[in-house]
């Protein structure tokens, strides 16, 4: 049987009062349950609306751009010419020749990671912190069609657990 507010007996008589979540807006006592039904219903679509707004606005202010936020972009970024990632990096290429894994050739070499791991409040690990085994050097045709081919395992990492 599909359950109705209008046909519960329990509200129909019981004088109820609603109280909205929402600041601006004052508890109420009303007596008749579509009322009740109806403002409850309200409360629910303009929270949508509230929430699709604050993603919709977040989505423009945060720049997004083919899935990827730009500032995590620029971040990225800095971190590779890090001293830390430079020697990292450095290990991996001297480790692999200096030459792409798949393909061999020598110019252009990135050294790609073979999952991201994250830490429990959200933020991903430092691109230094990976295990040399979970690091291989590509060249930049490799990488890129190795990223259009497959997503990127991400893994999250306790606290305190450190590799190496």
């Amino acid at each position: 049987m599909f359950y109705h507010p209008f046909s519960d007996p329990y509200l129909l008589s019981r004088k109820l009062t609603l109280k909205i979540p929402f600041p601006l807006t004052t508890p109420f006592t009303c007596h008749n349950p579509s009322i009740i039904f109806f403002k409850k219903s309200m409360e629910q679509f303009i929270f949508l609306i509230v929430v699709f707004a604050l993603v919709l606005v977040s989505a423009i202010v945060g720049g997004e751009s083919d899935g990827k936020k730009k500032g995590r972009n620029i971040l990225y970024e800095k971190k590779l010419s890090d001293p830390r990632w430079k020697m990292k990096r450095e290990k991996i290429l001297d480790r692999d020749g200096h030459r792409c894994v798949w393909c061999g050739k020598t110019d252009r070499l990135q050294v790609h990671h073979k999952y991201y791991m994250k830490y429990p409040d959200g933020r991903f690990a430092e691109p230094w912190d990976y295990p040399d085994d979970k690091l291989i050097t590509l060249c930049e045709d490799c990488h890129r069609r190795w990223h259009e081919k497959h997503k990127v395992k991400v893994y999250y990492r306790k606290w305190g657990v450190h590799y190496e």
